[in-house]
């Protein structure tokens, strides 16, 4: 049995569920997810732990950003949550959206946070190819000429329609997915460079990695396992950006480590 209810976190109700009893254990969920999308670490950690999972604002049932957000709305936000339930020195979890959030936290407010596990986590700049500034530039003079009615319109009559290539092109799959506020959101999150953060957690930090994710690559693993003043990387083979459910058996052998001292 769980709990699951709506708390005020001026003025955003963030949806929360809670299972099990014992040391706290709070998780976020990455981009487009929700409590559900770590369903298999709740399952496991109930019998161990407290389990304290959400729906980050904009997602599941909890309510939207009221204006586009970037990780400090999402940490204010979040530490607000943190002290509605009355939870501090806990342990944490996030995956890709999730972490950047808890990174962004971590380092403004340490007494919340006892550990720290980074699962895939955003919150770096991806280093960009000459193709990526190549694509981004073509795009731009594709929606330039799409918004020159009489020439796209020549254009369509000579078999192209640049107003669909434009929509086709529209940035990632998050980005045509979003909408409204939530792709305001998207666009500022992503250019948030959260690397001034890391050196300024305290909690001990376990990061987990896919070795094929390509969302957040393992290089992102790296850098923060580096500049976190207390911190070690795992690399899961055969494992993408969702490496907690590609080798998930894998996965909580090695949380289990961190978080219970190998105690299952």
């Amino acid at each position: 049995m769980h709990q699951e209810y709506r708390v005020d976190c001026g003025g955003v109700a963030v949806n929360t569920r809670i299972v099990g009893e014992g040391r706290p254990l709070v998780l976020f969920h990455g981009w487009g997810g929700q409590i559900d999308s770590f369903r298999p670490v709740i399952e496991h950690y109930a019998p161990l732990r407290k389990v304290y999972a959400v729906d980050l604002p904009g997602f599941g049932k909890s309510d939207r950003p009221p204006v586009p957000w970037g990780a400090q709305e999402y940490a204010q936000t979040m530490a607000a949550w943190f002290r509605a339930m009355g939870l501090e020195n806990c342990d944490a979890m996030g995956h890709s959206h999730g972490g950047r959030v808890l990174i962004c936290m971590a380092s403004q407010y340490p007494q919340l946070f006892c550990r720290l596990v980074l699962v895939d986590s955003a919150g770096l700049i991806p280093r960009r190819k000459p193709s990526y500034y190549a694509k981004v530039y073509s795009y731009k003079a594709m929606k330039a000429i799409a918004r020159c009615r009489p020439v796209a319109a020549m254009l369509r009559k000579a078999g192209w329609d640049v107003e669909a290539a434009v929509k086709k092109r529209a940035g990632s799959q998050d980005f045509r997915d979003a909408d409204g506020v939530m792709r305001g959101t998207l666009v500022r999150v992503v250019n948030d460079n959260l690397r001034d953060c890391l050196p300024k957690i305290q909690a001990p930090t376990l990061c987990v990695w896919g070795r094929e994710d390509t969302d957040t690559p393992v290089y992102m693993g790296e850098i923060m396992s580096r500049e976190i003043p207390d911190a070690g990387l795992v690399v899961l083979e055969n494992a993408g950006h969702f490496s907690y459910l590609d080798q998930f058996a894998q996965f909580v052998k090695i949380t289990d480590v961190f978080l219970l001292g190998g105690r299952s």
